[in-house]
């Protein structure tokens, strides 16, 4: 059975915002529940963001995609995310967290590419694979540096390249890990030089667009 397409996906979204104000009759808080839904949405890359100021939403839904734009729009909005609706099948962000860690790290000790690989195939959060680039670059750099980042890029390059981590979680987790920079700074004072020869490395293996900005991001 064939999977749906983009824009069977996109009708569907249409068809539900159409139907806002009926269920807002049974469920008072369906406005809101339908904002958080089409911002997940655009967390998993399900919907493009521009979905979100469309003429069709903004005509018909203007409320939610307004409030959808909000969510997404502070800092931190794929953790916001991941806190009003957890991962997407029901375990805590917080277990699969201590998971990645556990895997990025016992990786770091043995440098093997296929078991990692597996590890992460086996977590089954393709939605949340921007968590295990986000902690496996924090990680390479607690331990170390060096040998560790440029194990921890080789990594990157392995998963990306074998289809298990798509381009657009690989990007997510390198934009996520900037905005803790400074505060990974404070515990490594080269952490800055050493995510730049990562992004380096990304770049020379073809994972990360020539044009990606290594700079932190400061927080509000």
């Amino acid at each position: 059975m064939d999977g749906l397409t983009s824009g069977q996906v996109l009708m569907g979204f249409r068809r539900l915002l159409l139907l806002a104000g009926d269920l807002q009759i049974d469920i008072p808080t369906a406005k809101n529940m339908l904002a958080i839904f089409c911002a997940r949405a655009v967390v998993d890359e399900i919907l493009p963001p521009s979905f979100l100021e469309d003429p069709f939403t903004t005509r018909y839904a203007p409320e939610i995609a307004a409030e959808a734009i909000k969510k997404l729009s502070i800092n931190h909005a794929t953790a916001r995310m991941e806190k009003a609706w957890g991962p997407g099948d029901g375990r805590p962000v917080e277990e699969l967290k201590v998971a990645i860690d556990q895997l990025t790290k016992e990786y770091l000790l043995s440098h093997d590419l296929e078991e990692a690989a597996r590890c992460v195939r086996e977590l089954n959060v393709p939605h949340f694979h921007h968590e295990v680039v986000k902690r496996g670059i924090t990680n390479s750099l607690e331990e170390g540096g060096g040998a560790n980042s440029a194990a921890m890029a080789s990594l990157l390059a392995y998963l990306v390249s074998h289809e298990l981590v798509s381009t657009g979680q690989l990007i997510k987790g390198f934009e996520r890990f900037k905005f803790v920079l400074y505060d990974v700074a404070l515990d490594i004072p080269n952490a800055a030089v050493l995510f730049q020869d990562i992004v380096v490395r990304g770049i020379s293996d073809g994972i990360l667009p020539k044009d990606f900005d290594a700079s932190a991001v400061k927080k509000d």
